[in-house]
């Protein structure tokens, strides 16, 4: 679920990659961007302006990717080397709190089809 007063829209290409806006009113204040290899949603980019961080963004954009994922049998990844501070903080809590693993050179959701809520689910 999004931060109140955000709205997201994505948009599935016929390549199959994915992109997602997260909006404050006409503001666009986040985006996710993410394509298929394999088994898996590969998630190439994700970005949130500063004043919108640490508030449930950029998670709501990977529950956006995640639901895209499930509908079509996916799980989403991101590849370790690829990442910046900020996406490793993510994927490393991710994992943490047992919702992810890293699988070689990649971290995994556990169960893409069960990530209703990154921000609120424990195992």
């Amino acid at each position: 679920m999004p931060p109140a007063g955000i709205k997201l829209r994505s948009h599935k290409r016929k390549d199959g990659c994915v992109t997602a806006f997260a909006y404050a009113g006409r503001e666009k204040v986040g985006a996710i961007g993410a394509c298929p290899l394999g088994d898996r949603l590969h998630i190439a980019s994700v970005d949130v302006l500063e004043a919108h961080r640490r508030q449930g963004v950029a998670t709501a954009l990977y529950e956006e990717l995640a639901k895209r994922a499930c509908a079509d049998r996916l799980r989403l990844a991101s590849f370790a080397w690829e990442r910046n501070r900020l996406s490793s903080a993510f994927w490393d809590k991710q994992a943490a709190k047992g919702r992810a693993v890293v699988e070689r050179d990649y971290t995994v959701l556990v169960d893409t089809c069960g990530a209703t809520s990154l921000a609120g689910r424990r195992r």
